[in-house]
């Protein structure tokens, strides 16, 4: 992580400096063989030169803050502005400026190349890192808001326990009422439940695919199976009826609406009827051990 930036980690002398040229007069003080290589010039006019030579190097690494580290604003509430440097104000991470302009003056010696140059590799070095760094906290966003993605798709794409239980039930059901459908009509949702191609659902009938579209579109096959499902529920016994609407709505959690699609039909069950679970419904439907058959 980077580190925060606060004036408390610069020497006492420059905690008060609020820009470039008051930090590099500050530090003049503290390390003075600077100003030899300053050859008369005033120090605020050099630390201009050395702050236009930093604006260039900064180009290269566009999103990288002089100031800091990546750009950032800090939030801060009218109170807390008050008393605060330019540097706070706008930065978070390591101030580079500050950095490369310190470690200059400590390891400087005359003779061993300008300040200038010096200055000017240093400040290079630590935009280069910088800006390796701010290109792997990028990537780890990247990978996070791609896992996030992924998590929220699977929670769209992934079925809750009820609509699971929803579409057993309908399956069941149509499987049960399969035998009032018409052989050719029968055979088609077989196969598109198991996901077979037209062409070859076209050759099991013995039609071509145009065809099979005209006679098989959607609505018309919907029709055809609800219609089966209604036959088949109406013809159930009364207190199994009743029996497997109670268990849609209050062990599966439908409402009244979707438990009519699945049955294709309302039913209104006597209050003494009661809730079973699933394998005990299945059980007094004598649905079961024909399951645990084809289970195996």
């Amino acid at each position: 992580m980077p580190r925060k930036y606060s004036a408390k980690t610069f020497p006492v002398i420059a905690r008060g400096s609020t820009s470039f040229s008051e930090l590099f007069t500050s530090y003049l003080q503290l390390y003075p063989a600077v100003s030899r290589d300053i050859k008369g010039r005033e120090g605020g006019t050099y630390a201009e030169s050395l702050l236009r030579i930093a604006g260039e190097l900064a180009k290269a690494h566009p999103g990288i803050d002089l100031w800091g580290g990546t750009v950032r604003r800090l939030d801060i509430s009218q109170e807390d502005h008050q008393g605060l440097s330019p540097m706070e104000e706008t930065r978070r991470d390591n101030c580079l400026l500050e950095e490369a302009l310190r470690y200059t003056m400590r390891k400087y010696e005359v003779g061993k190349g300008t300040f200038e140059y010096l200055f000017a590799r240093n400040l290079k070095e630590r935009l280069r890192r910088e800006t390796a760094r701010a290109h792997r906290r990028q990537k780890e966003v990247a990978v996070l808001e791609q896992e996030a993605e992924a998590a929220r798709e699977e929670q769209r794409t992934t079925p809750d326990a009820t609509t699971q239980a929803a579409y057993r039930w309908a399956s069941r059901i149509l499987g049960r009422a399969a035998y009032l459908l018409d052989s050719q009509t029968r055979t088609y949702i077989e196969m598109s439940l198991e996901d077979a191609a037209d062409e070859d659902i076209a050759i099991k009938l013995g039609i071509d695919t145009k065809t099979l579209n005209n006679r098989f579109r959607g609505e018309r096959v919907k029709a055809r199976a609800q219609t089966a499902i209604r036959q088949f529920v109406l013809g159930m016994p009364e207190h199994h009826r009743s029996l497997l609407w109670r268990h849609l709505q209050e062990e599966v959690g439908l409402t009244p609406e979707s438990a009519a699609k699945v049955l294709a039909c309302h039913v209104t069950p006597a209050d003494s009827v009661p809730v079973m679970e699933e394998e005990a419904l299945l059980a007094e439907l004598g649905w079961l051990e024909e399951e645990k058959l084809q289970d195996v």
